[in-house]
């Protein structure tokens, strides 16, 4: 590397190979860096195999340039991952471009069981708590508007002997009397 030039970037998966396969050969499930020597430089990388366009806005146009911010994880098949290093000073690097036969596998479990466990009862907990949050906001609802039928599993009794319909209309006249009742000043 010459005095003042930029170094090119690496693109690297931050997993040791696994026996029998080739460096190149990652999952879906390994991280790939991309960094350079060179300090304080802006690493923009594409995914499609296009060179990386400095350029235009990162994540737009034609091609799909991305401006690398942390370790990247790639999607399923054949990736042509392209990189390149722009200095402060708009001094740019050369290309360097990685080809990745990824597999897909299955995430990886990120917790312990241990610590699922206790996300379990957490999660548990929560749901606990809201529904009983929820029951207690219905009830107060409920309370809100009076009187209701009978409610059991399967079907609705009403309350009174008239029919259905009309003891709903019932209902809705006499609530919008409350209503009226109400807001009149």
């Amino acid at each position: 590397m010459t005095a003042g030039s930029v170094s090119v970037p690496q693109v690297i998966p931050l997993q040791i190979p696994l026996p029998g396969k080739a460096k190149h050969e990652i999952d879906t499930n390994t991280p790939v860096e991309i960094k350079s020597d060179t300090p304080e430089v802006t690493i923009y990388y594409t995914l499609d195999g296009s060179k990386p366009e400095v350029a235009r806005k990162p994540g737009y146009g034609e091609h799909n340039t991305f401006k690398y911010k942390e370790p990247i994880v790639l999607p399923a098949g054949k990736i042509t991952v392209k990189a390149l290093a722009v200095a402060k000073d708009c001094r740019e690097s050369a290309i360097v471009t990685k080809v990745f036969l990824v597999e897909y596998k299955l995430p990886n479990s990120l917790f312990s069981d241990e610590e699922n466990d206790k996300n379990f009862l957490k999660d548990l907990f929560i749901q606990a708590s809201g529904s009983k949050l929820e029951t207690e906001r219905k009830a107060a609802h409920r309370s809100l508007k009076g009187p209701q039928p009978l409610e059991t599993t399967g079907y609705r009794e009403e309350s009174s002997s008239v029919p259905p319909t009309e003891s709903l209309q019932v209902r809705r006249e006499l609530w919008r009397k409350t209503v009226k009742g109400c807001y009149q000043n």
